[in-house]
């Protein structure tokens, strides 16, 4: 949770400086922050932001891409504080983060969760396509030249399943 407080309050703003809680959708930040901010090191953005210390899920969390950012991290860190619903933490998120922060526990901050769009290696998948806009600038969402090769659900060599052993959004579901 530590280091998914500092992307939202640090790095999120360097790499979306245009960020807007009510619009941007979690495939926004992908494209948009996650993506740039793990492109030097060309691995997961967790494995980056960990240091490449690996670390154990406590929590799997499910969502959607189409979904709000903002909604995303508050319902994590509505659950890190036990609170039964995302709807006051991300009233926090948007208008008083150093309260929230407060509120973080040291056991809270510990925590541990596997969100997809932060634990998956971008650049071994899709970090080369671009198929949506920034709905604040209207702007394509850029792609990223770093060159990793791309495992899809059908690259080969393939399992008995026929699922493809090097690719890792298959794994899950």
């Amino acid at each position: 949770l530590e280091q998914l407080m500092v992307f939202y309050k640090v790095k999120l703003p360097r790499h979306m400086p245009n960020f807007d809680p009510n619009l941007h959708r979690t495939v926004d930040v992908v494209r948009l922050a996650i993506i740039p901010e793990s492109a030097s090191s060309q691995s997961a953005c967790a494995e980056h932001m960990m240091a490449g210390a690996r670390t154990l899920a406590s929590t799997m969390v499910t969502h959607n891409w189409s979904n709000l950012f903002r909604d995303l991290v508050a319902a994590i860190v509505a659950d890190a504080i036990g609170e039964p619903t995302f709807m006051l933490i991300a009233q926090m998120l948007d208008n008083d983060f150093a309260r929230l922060e407060q509120l973080l526990t040291p056991a809270m901050y510990a925590r541990t969760y596997w969100v997809c769009a932060f634990c998956v290696d971008q650049h071994s998948a899709i970090c080369h396509q671009a198929w949506d806009t920034d709905p604040v600038t209207g702007e394509v969402h850029r792609t990223c030249e770093c060159g990793k090769a791309k495992h899809g659900s059908l690259s080969e060599p393939l399992a008995s399943s026929g699922k493809s052993i090097p690719c890792q959004m298959n794994k899950f579901d």
